[in-house]
């Protein structure tokens, strides 16, 4: 009779830890399901900011090549004003105003390879995040797949 009494406390608590292994493993299950999909919609997101950086380079890129055609007329401009006779080589506001133009072509020119080039450095930086959010987007969604089965498995 005492040995009867002890199976069936030690098979209730079994059972017990059981229940208890299986509703740990139901919320982990359902946890990791909600990091995944959290996961996805940032990576997600990232991508689409990534996507749209580019194409904000190119569009900087664009606009530097755009400067150069006027850049080149206006050093052009200068040139010639140089090349004047003696007499005529004076700063007038004509003469002003192309160096006023060169220097906010120039200075435009820059602002927009450095823009440019801190939005390279952006993207990398975001692709190297982008490579680790999808990677433990994998593991996450591979550790998923095994609770699930463990949980078939108890069942």
């Amino acid at each position: 009779r005492r040995c009867g009494s002890a199976q069936r406390a030690s098979q209730q608590k079994r059972q017990m830890a059981h229940e208890d292994i299986s509703g740990l493993l139901h919320s982990k299950v359902h946890n990791t399901e909600t990091l995944i999909k959290a996961l996805r919609t940032r990576l997600d997101s990232l991508r689409s900011a990534i996507v749209l950086a580019n194409k904000s380079v190119k569009s900087l890129a664009e606009m530097h090549t755009q400067r150069e055609a006027p850049l080149t007329v206006c050093l052009w401009r200068l040139d010639r004003r140089k090349r004047r006779p003696r007499g005529e080589l004076v700063v007038d506001p004509c003469q002003e105003a192309l160096e006023a133009e060169r220097a906010t072509l120039e200075r435009a020119r820059k602002a927009l390879h450095s823009a440019a080039h801190v939005t390279k450095t952006l993207i990398h930086e975001a692709e190297e995040v982008y490579d680790a959010l999808e990677l433990d987007h994998r593991d996450k969604a591979q550790a998923a797949v095994v609770d699930k089965r463990c949980l078939t498995w108890m069942s």
